[in-house]
């Protein structure tokens, strides 16, 4: 695979993951993580394209139904994401994906309930609180 990754890679990478299947997503990630790791950089871009890579491919793995093992590594690497209000919502999704995978069904409501979405004030928590509510017949946290 192509190590040379850029901000142009990392986004194109963010919007077709979702339209791949699990097992190439999963290739694609696994070198976008890694080249990121060689070179991290901090630029709000950047930074929002890694987030959009790891949640698209979560609700990738999620919609084809992927065993847990698959959305370890995307865990760890939003963990190791810098702290940033910029992908500050990518990280709630991603605790959100995690207690699902981990059929933690009270956790994935709490962060559902989170007091933030209750009173969102900004287009970014709306979008949260509509995600995070979801299609409720197609899954048993979405209640």
């Amino acid at each position: 695979m192509n190590e040379s990754w850029d901000r142009t890679s990392y986004h194109f990478l963010s919007q077709v993951v979702i339209f791949l299947d699990v097992n190439d997503s999963k290739q694609f990630v696994e070198a976008a993580y890694a080249a990121y790791r060689k070179r991290p950089a901090t630029d709000t871009f950047t930074l929002q394209f890694m987030a959009f890579i790891t949640i698209n491919y979560l609700n990738c793995c999620y919609h084809q139904h992927a065993d847990k093992s698959y959305a370890e590594s995307t865990f760890k690497f939003l963990q190791e994401l810098p702290v940033d209000p910029a992908i500050g919502l990518e990280k709630l999704i991603g605790k959100f994906y995690q207690a699902v995978f981990s059929g933690d069904e009270q956790k994935a409501r709490s962060l559902k309930s989170q007091e933030a979405c209750s009173s969102c004030t900004q287009n970014s928590a709306h979008a949260a609180c509509w995600l995070l509510q979801g299609n409720r017949s197609q899954s048993r946290f979405c209640r």
